[in-house]
């Protein structure tokens, strides 16, 4: 399900309290909003490319294993995929 605008402010004003805490802003808050709304609609793409009828998000959801699967709540399995990014990026 596609984030509400009001969500994607949410995430672009804290994505630029992370960046910008002790440097200057090179980017406004609709250049970040863009850049969550660009995410938000890539993770509910349809892969078609790959043949699959699943969006990215339900892909990324159906490949955890059980028991997590069965067991984790919405926030814990994104906590997964947020820890993963941060840990590819060179941020943990």
């Amino acid at each position: 399900m596609a984030q509400t605008a009001q969500q994607k402010s949410d995430v672009a004003r804290e994505l630029a309290r992370r960046l910008y805490q002790s440097a200057t802003a090179s980017l406004n808050h609709d250049d970040l909003v863009a850049a969550v709304s660009a995410i938000d609609a890539a993770m509910d793409a349809l892969p078609a490319s790959l043949g699959q009828a699943l969006t990215v998000k339900q892909n990324l959801l159906a490949a955890l294993p059980e028991p997590f699967k069965s067991n984790s709540t919405a926030q814990q399995k994104a906590m997964v995929l947020m820890l993963w990014v941060m840990k590819e990026t060179g941020l943990l």
